[in-house]
């Protein structure tokens, strides 16, 4: 559930450092995030967050740690539902813990989402502004600021990302930099870079989990249904004797459906059909949803999307944090 790190960026990656410029430049850690991020391997979300998490906290000031959520926003009653969840930076196993356990709860400790919108199934653009956490005691009588002075957290500066898995899902991915002791308070410019570094995690979130999925679907929706069957097999690994018993068909059948998904999928290999099944790029695995697939709703009407004031989500794309540099500060991509 957590990664913690103790070596430096330039420990870490040697050149990168040099290559990307001081990591007080937003688009210096803009670039270096993307370099960061790109050495994630992993092929689930929940190490791929731990390792995103651990290395972006190599970008910033030493008193500061980085977790991120991938959650279920439910509107009633708000709530998230943890999908998967990591911790960053270099500190001790007792406050790592209990961010991540209240990370892999749902965040309930933040008894502020409800009433600021943070656990909408689209989070408010402008739900927690600095003048809505500070004005009306609100903030101040909150059970998450006095949580959090528990730990020993001071100033936290968030970053929302609205989106749609594969299906059609609501997602909220949530990345999180907060100050350890009450020294550290972010500043304009630590606000920017946040914003951009948490644009980067979002778009090769993207990339990584959801679109290789709707490419998958893309192509599952050109075969006919025992094809499909025959297709998630292949991706799952089975060889061509294990497919047909569990269709129901013999072996030459089976590999039939085999050769013409190569001809309609223009491949000449077993390795790049199943590529291009699973909508991975050749040079990574195949993805693992975030959830329940589409290969148990074969024969299902699609999900319809669920659209925010009429809008798709999809059209939410990061921008940076809001005008207003909320925190406390906080911000979403605006759409």
């Amino acid at each position: 559930m957590m990664f913690s790190d103790p070596r430096t960026m330039n420990d870490l990656f040697g050149p990168t450092k040099a290559l990307v410029g001081p990591r007080e430049n937003p688009a210096c850690c803009a670039a270096a995030a993307a370099l960061l991020l790109a050495r994630c391997e992993h092929g689930h979300p929940q190490p791929w967050l731990c390792c995103a998490c651990s290395t972006i906290a190599t970008l910033t000031p030493a008193e500061v740690m980085v977790s991120a959520c991938l959650a279920e926003p439910s509107p009633d009653p708000p709530s998230w539902s943890s999908i998967a969840a990591g911790v960053g930076g270099r500190f001790g196993r007792r406050i790592l813990d209990a961010v991540a356990d209240d990370l892999r709860a749902g965040s309930p400790a933040d008894d502020l989402a409800a009433a600021l919108g943070h656990r909408a199934m689209w989070p408010d653009t402008l739900c927690a502004r600095r003048a809505d956490l500070t004005a009306g005691g609100q903030w101040a009588s909150s059970g998450y600021r006095k949580w959090r002075r528990r730990l020993g957290l001071g100033e936290f500066v968030r970053f929302l990302a609205p989106l749609e898995d594969h299906l059609g899902r609501p997602r909220t991915l949530l990345i999180q930099f907060d100050g350890v002791g009450d020294a550290w308070q972010p500043d304009d410019h630590f606000v920017k870079v946040a914003g951009v570094v948490g644009a980067c995690v979002w778009a090769a979130f993207r990339d990584r989990f959801v679109a290789p999925l709707e490419r998958s679907e893309q192509t599952m929706a050109l075969l006919s249904p025992i094809r499909r069957r025959i297709a998630r097999l292949i991706i799952s690994g089975k060889t061509e004797t294990q497919i047909a018993e569990i269709v129901g068909r013999s072996r030459h059948t089976v590999r039939d459906h085999i050769k013409a998904m190569y001809v309609m999928l223009d491949v000449s290999t077993r390795n790049e059909l199943a590529f291009r099944l699973s909508g991975a790029p050749r040079a990574g695995p195949p993805p693992i949803s975030m959830g329940p697939s589409a290969a148990d709703e074969e024969e299902t009407p699609p999900i319809p999307e669920v659209k925010p004031g009429g809008r798709s989500a999809r059209s939410h794309s990061p921008a940076g944090p809001s005008e207003h540099a909320p925190s406390e500060h906080e911000s979403t991509p605006q759409a």
